[in-house]
């Protein structure tokens, strides 16, 4: 299907995203959080319309992204969480109505809890969305920056097209 736009070029229409991994591509998030292996984007609704990007080497960095509805405890838990920074969060400007990063290099791994890994998070508000990136590493991290423009790139995406799965 496609739209035909005053100009007279065609662009091809965008169906309703179902989750995340329709919006923002493995292969968007290899190449904005510098990875070297490509990722394989499972869609999660757990938490709203998420996506599961893992890589199949226990070195390499796993992504879990979730979308949901700015409303109820998500959107509770946002506004606690930015009335209660610690040491590791950062407020970040640029990204939606209000953006928090943190990076903990010294985290449990939830898979494996004798395991400590570095655990980095970017959480903000925008389209009347909550979206959370958390980033998992053994090994090599992503820096802040990378991070940062993977949310920055989630953030220019139709947010507003995904609709919260029934409960």
């Amino acid at each position: 299907m496609a739209v035909l736009l005053a100009a007279g070029l065609l662009v091809p229409a965008i169906a309703a995203a179902q989750s995340l991994c329709d919006l923002i591509p493995a292969s968007k998030v290899k190449t904005l959080l510098d990875l070297n292996t490509a990722l394989l984007a499972v869609p999660d609704t757990e938490w709203g319309n998420g996506c599961d990007y893992s890589i199949p080497h226990a070195s390499e960095p796993t992504v879990e992204a979730d979308a949901s509805d700015d409303s109820g405890m998500d959107s509770l838990e946002l506004s606690n969480h930015d009335s209660s920074l610690n040491d590791d969060d950062r407020r970040i400007s640029g990204i939606g109505e209000l953006a928090i990063y943190t990076d903990d290099n010294h985290a449990q791994d939830p898979a494996n809890p004798s395991v400590y890994v570095t655990r980095q998070s970017l959480i903000f508000r925008t389209d009347e969305k909550i979206v959370d990136f958390v980033i998992l590493s053994s090994g090599k991290s992503p820096t802040e920056a990378e991070v940062i423009s993977l949310g920055k790139f989630a953030a220019s995406e139709p947010l507003d097209s995904l609709k919260d799965p029934p409960n």
